[in-house]
């Protein structure tokens, strides 16, 4: 309660396809309260993806969280949350989707021993009636598209200031492909890293985190 959290992520990516830089900046606030959080996401892309520029803000996630459950014996912390997403991006330069979307994540966490701590999350992102750009320059017809997603992460306190972090996401996507026909893929990505609190004072903390996102199929 009371605390207000700045969250600062970049990506590099390093694939032949797409190489570059995505950026995120999250601001939550709580509401009267731990109970209640409201939060949004602003992402910036500086991307070439296939020869073609992918630069600018992408859309805005505007997001609220409730504190369902308390960790305590023999139960999770739970902490559902639903985000609006708003057509912020430019869906010609591949930065947004254009059209307002719809996410909800249910994660949990749970600490198993003194130094080990598990989570988890499912989620599910639904966007109506997008339409893309088709390789003869043309918009497809509208898809809407649907993509979920199971996420997990063990976090051992190497340190009481230093964590080490194996976190993994597997996601099933679907996106339109130049023939404007909507396709789906399966994304397994496993990220072994660590965080560290730079400082770690009454009224204010500073962690930082390194990871390395490895992509676990072909495509």
């Amino acid at each position: 309660a009371g605390v207000v959290q700045h969250i600062f992520q970049s990506v590099y990516s390093n694939d032949p396809r797409q190489r570059g830089w995505a950026f995120t900046f999250t601001q939550e606030w709580p509401i009267y309260g731990q109970d209640h959080q409201f939060s949004y996401t602003i992402p910036s892309y500086h991307v070439i993806n296939e020869g073609e520029r992918q630069y600018g803000i992408g859309d805005i996630f505007l997001n609220y969280r409730y504190q369902a459950l308390e960790e305590g014996p023999g139960k999770p912390a739970f902490a559902p949350r639903f985000s609006l997403i708003i057509p912020t991006g430019n869906g010609r330069k591949g930065t947004g989707n254009g059209v307002v979307g719809y996410q909800w994540n249910l994660p949990f966490s749970k600490k198993v021993a003194s130094r080990l701590a598990l989570h988890a999350n499912l989620g599910v992102t639904y966007l109506p009636g997008v339409r893309s750009p088709m390789n003869d320059g043309q918009l497809s017809p509208k898809r809407s598209l649907v993509s979920s997603w199971v996420g997990g992460s063990a976090i051992y306190a190497l340190l009481p200031r230093l964590h080490l972090m194996l976190e993994s996401l597997n996601y099933i996507q679907d996106n339109i492909n130049g023939s404007g026909r909507k396709v789906r893929t399966f994304n397994p990505v496993l990220s072994p890293g660590f965080r560290a609190a730079v400082v770690n004072k009454e009224d204010l903390q500073i962690v930082t985190g390194v990871g390395v996102p490895i992509a676990l199929n072909r495509q």
